[in-house]
């Protein structure tokens, strides 16, 4: 990616599914840091937060967050820096299959949304 230069145009995708089995990995967070200014997009999925590292949770833009349980709900909550009057956090715990709470680097407060799978 050093070698392409920099672009403001989307080159190339990463869509890493099961990214916790890359955890250990030093490239990932290395990515997250350079990659955008170089036109590259990584996408990663994993069952906690935890699987990645700190480098990667800092660096990301867009989040969608799917229901999990205490203490994580509140790690992630917190990280989306949003007013204390929302209990976020309780919010993410209760999600029904199905939806997510989205938040992107424009907007000042996540959204709940209905994830639609084509089906209905």
């Amino acid at each position: 990616m050093f070698h392409w230069g920099e672009t403001n145009k989307l080159r190339f995708a990463i869509v890493l599914d099961e990214a916790h089995r890359l955890s250990k990995d030093i490239t990932l967070p290395k990515i997250m840091k350079e990659g955008r200014k170089f036109g590259i997009l990584v996408i990663t999925a994993s069952q906690g937060l935890g699987d990645f590292h700190q480098d990667v949770v800092d660096n990301v833009g867009s989040r969608i967050i799917f229901r999990t349980n205490y203490p994580i709900s509140r790690k992630i909550a917190k990280s989306l820096k949003i007013s204390k009057s929302i209990d976020l956090a309780t919010e993410i715990e209760q999600l029904d299959v199905g939806y997510a709470y989205v938040k992107t680097p424009e907007m000042s407060v996540p959204q709940k949304v209905k994830m639609f799978n084509g089906l209905y």
